[in-house]
This record gives C-alpha cells, sequence and structure tokens, in this order.
C-alpha cells in the first residue's frame, strides 16, 4: 500500500473525491461536498498568497474558474455542472429540502438560488411545494420579474439617499453663505425638499417582494394565453397556405387548358379564313361554315363543361378574366366574319345571351 505526504487541506478534499465516486449523495449532498471542496480550495489558493481571507476582489476573480477546474478534475463531473451544484447551496432549506426529495428539479433550483433569500422565501410561501412544477422557462422569467422589480427598489434607495445628501450638503452651505443668496439657497432647498418627498412616496408605494409572486402569476397566465394563441394562429396559417397552394396549382392548370384551347381556336381561324379566301364558289363556302359551326357548338359545350366543374369562388380575378376575354375575342371575331359576308349575326347574340 502506497502512502502519500499530503498536508491536511489536500488529504480532506481527497476524502470528499472518494466519497463523491463511491457513495450515492443526493443532489444536495452533493452539492455541500462540492462546497467545501471549494472552500478548501479557495484556503489553500489564499494561503499561498498570504491573504486567507480572500478579501480583494482580485483574487476573487482568478478564483472564478481555478475552483471549479480543479473540483471537475478531482470529481469527475464537468465545470459546468459544478458550478450549478453549488449554487444550490444558496437556496433555503425548504427549497433545499425539495431538491433532495425529488420534488425540485436541480436546473429549476439553480435559477432560484440567484434570488436572495427574502425572495425565495416569498415565493415558497406563495407556491409552497407546487414551485416545482415550475418549468425552466416559466423559473427564469419569474427570477427576471423580481431581478427587475429589486433593482428599481435599490435605484429608489439610492436616489433617496442621493438627494438627502445633496440636501445636506446645500444646508451647509446655506449656513456659509452672505444673506444676500439665502433666498436663492432657500429655493433650492425647497426644490430638493419636494423632490426627496416625491421620492420617498415613490418607494413607499412600490410593492414589495411579498406580493410580486401575484403579479409574476398574471405574467405566467398571461404568456401561457399567448403560446396558446400563437399556436393557433401558426396552424390557421398554415392551413390557409395549403389551401392557397392548391388553389394556385388548379387556376394554373385551368389557365394552360384555356391557352391551349385558345391557340387552337385560332389556328382553326387561320385556316378557316385561308379556307374562305381560296374558296370560290357558293357550296365550298356552305360546307366551311357548317364545319366551322360544328367546332364551334363544340367549343361551346367544352367552355360550358368547364363553368359546371369549376368552383367560381375558387377561381382567381386574373384566371377568370383571362377566360371571359378570351370568349369576347371569339365573339367578336365571328361578328366581323358576318359583317363582311353580310351574314345576319342574330346567332351570336343568342350564343352570347346563352352563355
Amino acid at each position: 500500500t502506497d502512502v502519500l505526504d499530503v498536508d491536511d487541506n489536500k488529504a480532506a478534499r481527497m476524502l470528499i473525491s472518494a466519497n463523491v465516486k463511491t457513495r450515492t449523495l443526493s443532489p444536495m449532498e452533493l452539492a455541500k461536498a462540492i462546497r467545501r471542496e471549494r472552500e478548501l480550495i479557495e484556503q489553500t489558493y489564499g494561503e499561498r498568497r498570504g491573504n486567507p481571507n480572500l478579501n480583494s476582489a482580485h483574487d476573487e476573480q482568478n478564483l472564478k474558474g481555478l475552483w471549479s477546474e480543479q473540483v471537475s478534475q478531482e470529481i469527475g463531473k464537468s465545470e459546468q455542472h459544478i458550478r450549478r451544484l453549488d449554487k444550490l447551496n444558496e437556496l433555503i432549506p425548504e427549497l433545499q429540502q425539495l431538491v433532495d426529495q425529488g420534488k425540485l428539479g436541480t436546473t429549476v433550483a439553480e435559477q432560484l438560488a440567484y434570488l436572495t433569500s427574502d425572495e425565495q422565501t416569498a415565493l415558497y410561501q406563495t407556491f409552497g411545494k407546487a414551485i416545482g412544477k415550475q418549468s425552466v422557462a416559466e423559473t427564469k422569467e419569474v427570477r427576471k420579474q423580481i431581478e427587475s422589480e429589486r433593482k428599481a427598489h435599490e435605484e429608489a434607495i439610492a436616489k433617496v439617499q442621493q438627494l438627502q445628501q445633496e440636501l445636506v450638503r446645500l444646508q451647509q452651505e446655506k449656513q456659509q453663505n452672505d444673506k444676500t443668496e439665502k433666498e436663492n439657497w432657500l429655493a433650492s432647498i425647497a426644490k430638493l425638499e419636494t423632490e426627496l418627498a416625491e421620492a420617498r412616496r415613490e418607494l413607499a408605494n412600490r410593492p414589495q417582494i411579498e406580493v410580486v409572486s401575484n403579479e409574476i402569476k398574471m405574467v405566467l397566465e398571461e404568456a401561457r394565453e399567448q403560446n396558446k394563441s400563437l399556436k393557433y394562429q401558426l396552424d390557421m396559417r398554415a392551413k390557409t397556405e395549403e389551401r392557397l397552394r392548391k388553389e394556385k396549382a388548379q387556376a394554373l392548370e385551368a389557365k394552360r387548358v384555356a391557352e391551349e384551347k385558345a391557340i387552337e381556336e385560332k389556328l382553326a381561324r387561320e385556316r378557316l379564313q385561308k379556307t374562305l379566301a381560296s374558296a370560290g364558289q357558293s357550296d365550298e363556302h356552305f360546307r366551311l361554315m357548317k364545319a366551322m359551326e360544328s367546332k364551334l357548338l363544340d367549343l361551346r359545350k367544352e367552355a360550358a363543361g368547364m363553368m359546371d366543374v369549376w368552383d367560381v369562388d375558387q377561381i382567381s380575378d386574373e384566371l377568370y378574366s383571362g377566360f371571359i376575354n378570351l370568349m369576347n375575342s371569339v365573339i367578336a371575331s365571328l361578328q366581323q366574319l358576318a359583317q363582311k359576308k353580310r351574314r345576319d349575326s342574330n346567332n351570336l347574340y343568342i350564343f352570347r345571351k346563352e352563355r
């Protein structure tokens, strides 16, 4: 068996490390073991620099990463996990007990540990054991609200103290000034007294930490409702986008079919014009006109069938206007042909009316 020659500090740290690795510890037991090892490391660090108490801010800054790095190496856990567990030592006893009982998760507990003891007590008295049911996001929001209120409270106190000091200074200067400046100093003092009274009144009206919890409940409830509303809006938006996608696809297909029909009808019209121009006998004119009449009737039936199938409410204004313009163009062409051949165009008007 090897015997190591180590000092009491190192021996204590080795014992803690061995206990952590070999025993099953509760979260708070592990947190307290980490805090004890941290204190031993800080003690050693301070003695080496001739400063056992570690009072300087510089030394504390140097130790910020040093102690967690050493504990991480000795215990075998990540530095982030070490620092999170160490923070649990700043919880009030009631919350520490909930952590040990498994009723309060370490991640939520860490957020609560950043609050003062009074603030933690106020939250525990408000929520009781149900505080462990809060999510990490909700607990962060609680912490944010309380810290914001604390900051505003401290700023109000600082403002009162500043005004008090300024008032004392002016009162002292007032005694040293000539009588000719007396009125100016009295006016300044009166103004400061008014501001001080307003600051004190604002501080007195500011809600204390004990009642902040009710406001926090309202904030959390409002956040939950906003989340529900946002989810509903996103679902409706997704459904609308899907419906518009289908409508667009249908409109494009209908437009393609209509354009193909228009091209076919244009080609047929051009062929008919060429045929009429080359034809010299009346019976040939009659045959060609009957053929054109048959094609137009077929086109009319196809158009009527399309109108029966289409849901007009689902057709875009652009597609519908294009279709109507196309049909009007066909009618105008037939009217011009009738005028050219000096034929009666009543049938065209009947077609337009039935449409």
